[in-house]
């Protein structure tokens, strides 16, 4: 429990790398035979015909730059505390913005979530979660048990 504790940082570096993984991979794959179409948090689209566009809608593409800015500052977030914490050095503050990475990693997939319902009533029926909105909420996850591990010692 000890070695642990000592490297609590692999966690938040874990956690950070998820999250750089999350935006590189689909949020969503729709099944539309004989089309496969795959949707990131950047509002990017592939059919799997080729056909690549992305989506212009004006409310798109303000989900799409306000959860991906999200994500990539949480990403960085955790890659200073993992940093910090890495140098043996328990900064002041580190548990609010510990904090505010769980906040941002768990409501940027949440804020795809509802987004794609406000578009389209049945857009998850019609689609498969991906990675893309699964891996956020595993760093959020890593994020939680990194706090709680450090608040116990």
């Amino acid at each position: 429990m000890e070695w642990l504790k000592k490297n609590v940082w692999i966690l938040l570096l874990s956690g950070a790398i998820i999250t750089i993984v999350a935006l590189l991979t689909p949020a969503a794959v729709g099944y539309f035979p004989p089309n496969t179409v795959y949707i990131w948090l950047w509002a990017l689209n592939v059919r799997s015909t080729g056909q690549v566009w992305y989506n212009l809608d004006e409310i798109a593409v303000a989900g799409a730059v306000l959860e991906t800015g999200v994500l990539v500052a949480a990403a960085v977030l955790l890659t200073v505390l993992a940093i910090v914490l890495k140098k043996g050095r328990v900064a002041r503050g580190m548990y609010g913005v510990m904090l505010a990475c769980l906040i941002m990693l768990v409501a940027s997939p949440l804020g795809y979530v509802a987004g794609a319902v406000a578009w389209n009533p049945w857009f998850w029926a019609e689609h498969v979660a991906g990675f893309g909105i699964i891996g956020p909420l595993v760093a959020a996850g890593l994020v939680i048990l990194s706090f709680l591990m450090l608040r116990k010692s």
